[in-house]
């Protein structure tokens, strides 16, 4: 209630200093900009989406390096055993 008793104030004080028309105007110009400008509650859930996805496709990556690093490197443990007689 108070954003309301703001912009009805806001809107007092500009119509006394640029007149009713230029008011109105004035307004819906800066209703139609914001409105441009601020994502939506659907904007913020498309990128969440998008953003999840991409979360996941970089988890996926990174256990597929980790197990080739972890054969890598078991492989040269066994490598090196077998070179110091070992195995």
């Amino acid at each position: 209630m108070g954003e309301a008793i703001q912009a009805l104030e806001a809107y007092e004080v500009l119509r006394e200093k640029l007149g009713d028309e230029a008011t109105k105007k004035l307004i819906a110009y800066v209703d139609e900009k914001v409105k441009g400008e601020v994502a939506t509650k659907a904007d913020l859930e498309l990128a969440k989406g998008e953003l999840r996805a991409e979360i996941e496709k970089v988890k996926a990556d990174l256990i597929k390096w980790m197990f080739l690093f972890w054969i890598g490197q078991v492989v040269s443990i066994v490598g090196i055993l077998k070179i110091a007689g070992v195995f």
